[in-house]
């Protein structure tokens, strides 16, 4: 690929549209926006496009009631409820606070309890070494051996003419389906293996974080929920499954409230 400048006649002239960003730029310098503070604006909403809805499976939206302090108070309600849906789902919006200080009732768990990470990476071995099926892949692989032996034989057969062509060809098909079947059976293992091996490596990854980590959090902080949370599912008003970047997930219940919720 290739870069000309000035190749064509531009809409805008150069110097015109350079002008502008000049003065966009200063408008939002003006405003006490700069550069750097792109990435605050990005992770404002650390739970957009994380949650979903355990009843319908529709994500969650950000909302604001009583936007005026110190009545302020933010929420996550399933898209589905928002826009009136209620046949659909019924699911109540979740207070923001709340989400975070599940977040770090389920961080402190995982620090002062590191066996649970220990223990479910032992499992994920076992799965693994196992190759999801114990002999499974090994039984299939000797079969397709099997399986293409036959069909040698038949092509022999084939070419000399010994049998009926016809009959040889549909025990060829046959047997050609049974080979794709179990290739496919075959493939399908080999990817859950794969898969495995790497929740196998993204748990140790999270052990040796929480071995570097000395004191329990204090206070809801965006990097570390981004650090080792993939989804959260709200299963029910008051329970949230956080699902790890591991897969491994942990059930957090609460109590409803006014005010903030009992965490």
């Amino acid at each position: 690929m290739y870069y000309i400048k000035d190749n064509h006649q531009p809409i805008i002239e150069r110097e015109k549209f350079e002008l502008v960003q000049e003065l966009l730029a200063e408008r939002a310098r003006g405003k006490g926006y700069s550069p750097e503070m792109a990435w605050k604006y990005q992770t404002r909403y650390p739970f957009r496009h994380k949650i979903v809805c355990g009843n319908c499976g529709r994500g969650f939206r950000h909302q604001i009631h009583n936007c005026s302090q110190p009545f302020r108070q933010e929420f996550w309600g399933c898209a589905n409820y928002i826009e009136r849906r209620v046949s659909t789902c019924d699911m109540r919006p979740i207070k923001n606070n709340t989400i975070e200080r599940l977040f770090v009732r389920v961080f402190n768990k995982l620090l002062m309890n590191r066996h649970l990470l220990a223990n479910f990476s032992t499992t994920l071995r076992m799965v693994s070494h196992a190759k999801i099926g114990g002999d499974k892949l090994d039984d299939i692989n000797a079969e397709i051996d099997s399986l293409l032996k036959q069909e040698h034989v038949l092509l022999q057969l084939y070419e000399k003419g010994v049998t009926d062509k016809t009959l040889l060809r549909i025990e060829h098909e046959e047997l050609i389906g049974k080979l794709g079947g179990l290739r496919a059976e075959r493939n399908s293992i080999i990817q859950q293996i794969e898969g495995q091996d790497e929740r196998v490596k993204q748990t140790d990854e999270l052990i040796s974080f929480f071995e570097g980590i000395d004191n329990p959090l204090e206070s809801f902080d965006t990097e570390l929920f981004e650090t080792i949370v993939d989804k959260l599912v709200v299963k029910e008003r008051e329970c949230i499954v956080f699902r790890l970047k591991n897969g491994m997930e942990l059930e957090e219940r609460y109590k409803l409230q006014r005010g903030d919720d009992k965490v």
